[in-house]
């Protein structure tokens, strides 16, 4: 299923379930963490000044508050990452619901 309803960046239920349990195990590691966003390639229409580009931001940002409510210190957050439909999960269906979607990075070698 997705994270996210077309056009929105409230998580569904289940990603904050997802979220939240994700959280629970990084907030006992001392790596940073990078949230990127990321959209299907329905362009977004409702303004001319808001696009998928914001919405893919504000999407990470979305998963970014729910990790930090579950325990990841907010200082380990190195970035928030969005990338519009420009990383498709599956490029050969980008319509597909299963690009909206919140990539969760753990840098290495700290």
């Amino acid at each position: 299923s997705s994270f996210f309803d077309t056009g929105s960046t409230r998580l569904h239920p289940l990603a904050v379930a997802l979220l939240r349990a994700i959280a629970e195990e990084l907030r006992t590691l001392p790596n940073p963490i990078i949230l990127e966003g990321h959209t299907d390639s329905h362009p977004y229409t409702a303004t001319s000044t808001y696009s998928n580009w914001e919405l893919s931001t504000d999407r990470a940002n979305s998963a970014r508050r729910i990790m930090e409510k579950y325990g990841v210190q907010p200082d380990r957050i190195e970035q928030v990452r969005g990338y519009a439909d420009k990383k498709l999960r599956y490029p050969e269906y980008p319509y597909d619901i299963r690009n909206r979607r919140v990539s969760i990075l753990i840098a290495s070698g700290v």
